[in-house]
């Protein structure tokens, strides 16, 4: 991945995605990255709609070598896996609250950091607080998110299942507080969803499904009952409900954690490009870029511990995810079981240990962003010498405890195999 702002590549292109020109599209604002407007365009976008699709961010050349990466990194964790569909089982696979997502082993790969990082994102996340806020924000820090990469293989979408859900249940008078984000790597049917407007009725929407029902969590899954309210709700003040947001290869999605979404699966019987090596399998990074001013020490030390012991934070990126999901009691052996014990040990394996460069420093602490990039000395990096010790600190604070059982409680809720990935 590159981490220049321009590109000579040419853009991504639509033509082996069956998808693009679906009802979404005339739903889903879209904006192009090289567009003069982009910061005024995003603003208004997500201030109506609550997300926004902004195309051409990377080029084809660039997703295809993310995908090689990450496919690489993870048959790294786990040697049975390769590019066959038919090793993309669980038992191969890190562990996750469904099948495609990854919640351990896959937040720190050198690759995930390197489109974290790059300029374009920040760019994107930048222009979009900038506008929202209206003033200029410069320091961000960043979340540890998970990945989400699955062959075009069984389990497919099911149109009679949905999680739809937000991601803050506090500060509901704020419904701009933060961003979420993916780059989308691949062309598929497969798709994020959400109900664009929704994130105007926060309250009352959480109210039709009964009020918040955890005091730390910001996560909240809406029932069966109040999902049909809610969509009532909202079709009644002009939105739409659960509408997929099809984007196509190098696209960044934004939404608000304030709106209603989820995702659907790929389509069980979509055409399959056989000139695009990565034609209908799913790849997505997950960014969320956030104010530096918005979070405290605490929370910049949750990402050092993150990034120094090999683990993955929630969107918000003030929570580290536990080992292994309770609910996934898929046994792993080997390599794989190994690490899924210790994560940091993965760090070893050749190619996996993540580059602290200037821009990862940047994210990690929230500082100022560098205007070229390059590897950080330890004299200059407050936790160059504690990254070790770190390491092998066991991330009880997140595990146990009050924050922990937000944590688990959050865990629970989004780790069922019947609902699509985020």
């Amino acid at each position: 991945m590159t981490t220049t702002a321009d590109s000579a590549k040419a853009p991504a292109t639509a033509s082996s995605d069956s998808t693009i020109g679906c009802a979404c599209e005339k739903v889903i604002p879209r904006v192009d990255y090289a567009s003069p407007e982009l910061r005024q365009r995003l603003t208004d976008h997500i201030r109506s709609h609550g997300v926004v699709v902004v195309e051409n961010v990377f080029t084809d050349a660039e997703c295809n070598a993310a995908m090689d990466e990450l496919a690489d990194s993870l048959h790294a964790l786990s040697p049975a896996l390769t590019r066959k569909p038919k090793t993309w089982t669980r038992e191969n696979l890190p562990a996750g609250p469904r099948q495609g997502m990854y919640h351990s082993l896959v937040a720190q790969f050198p690759v995930v950091w390197d489109i974290r990082s790059d300029d374009r994102v920040h760019n994107v996340f930048q222009h979009a607080y900038s506008g929202l806020r209206g003033r200029e924000i410069t320091r961000f820090v960043t979340s540890c998110d998970g990945i989400n990469v699955k062959p075009p293989t069984a389990p497919f979408h099911d149109p009679e299942k949905d999680w739809a859900h937000v991601d803050q249940t506090h500060d509901t008078d704020n419904i701009f507080k933060c961003i979420q984000g993916q780059v989308v790597l691949t062309n598929t049917t497969a798709a994020f969803r959400c109900s664009p407007t929704s994130h105007h009725y926060l309250q009352e929407l959480l109210d039709l499904d009964g009020g918040c029902r955890s005091a730390v969590s910001d996560f909240h899954l809406f029932r069966e009952d109040g999902c049909r309210a809610i969509a009532a709700y909202v079709r009644a003040t002009g939105g739409a409900y659960q509408t997929c947001v099809h984007a196509r290869k190098g696209s960044m999605i934004l939404w608000l954690s304030s709106l209603v979404h989820s995702a659907k699966g790929q389509d069980k019987h979509a055409p399959i490009d056989r000139s695009d090596p990565w034609s209908q399998w799913r790849g997505v990074v997950y960014v969320c870029h956030r104010p530096r001013e918005d979070v405290d020490e605490q929370h910049v030390n949750t990402l050092e511990t993150a990034f120094a012991s090999n683990r993955v934070t929630n969107h918000w990126g003030s929570k580290v995810f536990p080992k292994r999901n309770r609910r996934d009691r898929t046994t792993r052996t080997g390599l794989l079981a190994q690490l899924s014990a210790r994560p940091q040990d993965a760090f070893a394996i050749a190619n996996l240990r993540p580059q602290r460069t200037a821009r990862v420093d940047a994210l990690l602490r929230g500082g100022e962003w560098p205007v070229a990039n390059g590897a950080v000395d330890d004299d200059d990096s407050d936790g160059g010498d504690d990254q070790e010790a770190l390491a092998d600190e066991d991330v009880s604070v997140n595990e146990d405890g009050a924050d922990g059982s937000a944590q688990q409680e959050h865990s629970d809720q989004d780790d069922d195999d019947a609902r699509g990935n985020a």
